[in-house]
């Protein structure tokens, strides 16, 4: 099950003008709209196993609702901006398929799974601290897709085996 938000509302939060219902566990929230995922629930939350995709056409935040920890995160946002409005943690996948995910010294993104195919990439990345443990066998070779205000600039380790 999906749910997507993307009407635009002459309110400053997303949701606040929106109603919809969640109750499928492993869904995927998306939303499109600039002010993410704000505003206010006056009931339930969002299932350890939900996974969310910010899918804009103009810059965006990731939102209050947006919980501490996921289990996906796709940055699909063809502006190039998704700056994180609080600290994350991604427990499976990382995916940066367009667009650029900014986090901050206070607001970072932390990827648990220590698998090399735990973040993946086409245009997109990290601009700002990421935090991936990594602890493979030896023999993986790993990306780190991370840039700065001049650009994106991969970070490797590479097996030398």
């Amino acid at each position: 099950m999906a749910i997507f938000i993307s009407k635009p509302t002459t309110n400053a939060s997303a949701l606040t003008t929106e109603s919809f219902t969640y109750s499928k566990t492993a869904g995927i929230i998306k939303t499109a709209h600039a002010n993410g995922l704000n505003g206010s629930m006056t009931s339930g939350s969002f299932d350890a196993n939900t996974s969310f995709e910010f899918t804009g056409t103009v810059p965006q935040v990731t939102g209050a609702l947006l919980p501490t920890s996921v289990k996906n995160l796709t940055i699909n946002n063809s502006s190039w901006s998704v700056d994180l409005s609080s600290p994350v943690t991604v427990t499976n996948n990382l995916t940066l398929t367009s667009g650029e995910l900014k986090s901050t010294t206070t607001n970072t993104v932390t990827v648990t799974n220590t698998a090399p195919t735990a973040i993946t990439r086409t245009t997109g990345h990290v601009n700002g601290p990421l935090d991936w443990k990594i602890t493979g066998t030896g023999t993986e070779d790993f990306i780190f897709p991370i840039a700065d205000n001049l650009g994106y600039q991969k970070f490797l380790t590479l097996n030398d085996v």
